[in-house]
């Protein structure tokens, strides 16, 4: 093998200018390894992969690509002193394939990066040291993590890195012919392995786990923005975007059909009047969570006014919608409302309307207040269907 040999005496002794070399290399070399996991890590399939708690095909392949990808990178850009390479994160990529994408994604890192090494740096003689590579990508599909756990992949990697380190240094010991006095010299360096790999996975551990940290706040931040704090149902802006999308998605695909429902609370400004904003409120988010749970996942709700709430129904006919609207009355007229240890029954008004064809958003909430409207009239505690909807 061709290695770099320096005796122990010419270690301990090490000039001021190798040791300025040694940091500005390095410092050159984290500065490009950093980039590139964070630029990559930017792309929004990286952020959900990491997200999605099962292993799938897609997940195994992207993890394959990413990991080798990254292997071959930091070959490329390895720690250097005057041009002599001396160690690079060829063991942190097979550690991090195995550990994130299991079974067979180890040992593809290891040998799209294993032999990259051997042709990029046209040195086919060193083939033995890819093979602490397969080694620890093996061990690391047996210790998977199917969720994103920083510490404990942290704490399996410092373990199989150990691994990797030992068969190395014996290796690089074979390859000396077993001569101890040459294998002490070299061994300051070829422990340097340990540390720099170490070092390449906790930075992408890190990063990664600050990237989480600001697409979950971000997540937080667009929840604010889209969804009513009070009743946690999602807001007019929401709403009103939905219900343009479903329109268009109508003028597309002929046969689809919408249906808005306009809610409206009777006699809530009795209540408030009577127990105060507060207790009213507290009954508005009951209610809000009694129709969330009531309706489809694909149906949005929004609240439109103090005790006004809408609901688009897509791919739901006039005749349908009303069945909803009825179901929707039902369990709240069956549902008594404590209020300062008094059971309260609570009613409510329904308007429905359905989309017709070049009616614009701005139309179909007119009909459905229209039919909201006649409830009222017609003594509350009811639904009515707006010409639309025939």
């Amino acid at each position: 093998m061709n290695v770099k040999v320096l005796t122990l005496k010419g270690v301990l002794t090490m000039s001021s200018d190798f040791l300025f070399e040694i940091s500005r290399e390095s410092i050159r070399t984290f500065s490009v390894i950093i980039a590139f996991i964070y630029i990559t890590s930017r792309f929004t399939i990286f952020q959900k992969i990491i997200d999605n708690e099962l292993v799938t095909t897609r997940k195994k392949l992207f993890y394959l690509i990413y990991f080798s990808f990254f292997s071959i990178f930091t070959i490329i850009f390895p720690f250097e002193y005057k041009g002599t390479s001396l160690c690079s994160f060829r063991a942190a990529s097979p550690i991090l394939g195995g550990i994130f994408g299991g079974k067979g994604v180890g040992f593809g890192v290891a040998l799209i990066g294993g032999g990259f090494r051997l042709i990029y740096l046209d040195s086919p003689e060193e083939w033995p040291l890819i093979i602490p590579m397969f080694v620890a990508a093996g061990i690391a599909e047996l210790w998977q993590e199917d969720e994103y756990r920083p510490k404990e992949i942290l704490q399996k990697s410092i373990y199989i890195l150990l691994l990797y380190q030992a068969m190395h240094l014996f290796l690089v010991y074979l390859g000396l012919d077993r001569d101890i006095d040459i294998w002490f010299g070299v061994f300051p360096l070829h422990s340097l392995v340990f540390f720099v790999n170490l070092f390449g996975i906790l930075i992408f551990l890190g990063i990664t786990e600050e990237l989480k940290r600001r697409e979950e706040h971000m997540g937080v931040l667009q929840d604010l923005a889209l969804t009513d704090e009070m009743t946690k149902t999602f807001n007019y802006r929401y709403f009103k975007s939905f219900l343009n999308e479903q329109l268009k998605q109508c003028d597309i695909n002929k046969k689809d059909n919408v249906s808005l429902l306009f809610l409206d609370l009777d006699n809530f400004k009795d209540y408030n009047d009577t127990y105060g904003h507060q207790d009213g409120d507290e009954l508005l988010k009951e209610i809000a969570n009694l129709f969330r749970r009531s309706i489809r996942p694909k149906d949005v709700m929004c609240r439109y006014g103090g005790d006004e709430f809408a609901i688009v129904l897509p791919d739901t006919s006039g005749k349908i919608a009303f069945n909803v609207a009825e179901r929707l009355r039902q369990r709240l007229k069956q549902k008594n409302y404590s209020i300062r240890g008094t059971n309260k029954l609570v009613t409510i008004s329904i308007g429905i309307a359905s989309y017709q064809e070049g009616m614009t958003a701005d139309e179909l909430l007119e009909a459905a207040d229209e039919a909201l409207y006649q409830a009222k009239e017609k003594g509350k505690d009811t639904i009515c269907l707006h010409k639309t909807c025939y």
